[in-house]
């Protein structure tokens, strides 16, 4: 944990250990953090040879295509408050996955879009911040894509936030899971998340969210919006 490496064909960075030293750090040390590892994730990704793709592509002269990179949080309870504000920042800096990105500064043959965030038992009162705040909150995720999970058993963190991230926040995709005796860790529910994950990741690195876009269904088992 706490280190930016490769798992399968996706850069990933562990963020808890970087982000959660003292339990509970402020939210600006815990969001700059994660934008921190996700800069040497990166880093390691632009410094690694890619494998036998990367060699393929070097060696065929004809192929001039600029390399796309799309960003994806997923924040349990605090870190999902940590992983919707990161997702906001990277957002601002290189675009999201429906408008423009932004080339890498010094690779210019790597783009780089915001595509997603997830948040399990999101501990954020979005509808507090919609009060406080002139702009609706998290603008700049409009173009990308939102799942939110959340246990209807959390005894935490109230599963009514979920619910109001999935109502209030802009995403034209998003999706809203509420896992029936689920509690805060989730954990009787890992094989439904991981398969929920991975389709979500999936939908994230296949392509851009269209203006027409509408959520998966659930799963028999989930109560979803």
């Amino acid at each position: 944990a706490g280190d930016g490496g490769r798992r399968g064909d996706l850069p990933v960075a562990d963020c808890y250990r970087c982000s959660w030293p003292y339990m509970r750090p402020r939210l600006e040390y815990a969001v700059s953090a994660a934008c921190r590892l996700l800069e040497f994730a990166l880093f390691q990704v632009l410094h690694s040879d890619g494998g036998a793709d990367a060699v393929a592509a070097k060696e065929d002269k004809t192929r001039e295509r600029q390399r796309e990179l799309r960003i994806v949080f997923v924040g349990h309870s605090l870190g999902g408050a940590v992983a919707l504000h990161a997702a906001q920042a990277v957002a601002r800096r290189f675009g999201t996955d429906s408008y423009c990105g932004k080339a890498l500064d010094g690779s210019p043959e790597i783009l780089i879009r915001f595509a997603g965030v997830c948040t399990l038992n999101g501990a954020l009162d979005v509808e507090r911040m919609q009060a406080a705040e002139d702009a609706p909150p998290f603008e700049a995720l409009s173009g990308s894509r939102g799942l939110f999970v959340c246990g209807d058993e959390d005894q935490v963190v109230d599963p009514e936030y979920s619910k109001k991230m999935h109502e209030v926040l802009p995403m034209r995709a998003k999706r809203y899971l509420s896992l029936s005796g689920g509690t805060h860790d989730l954990f009787a529910h890992k094989a439904q998340l991981i398969e929920e994950l991975c389709g979500f990741i999936a939908e994230c690195v296949r392509g851009p969210v269209s203006s027409e876009s509408s959520p998966p269904a659930p799963l028999p088992s989930a109560e979803a919006a």
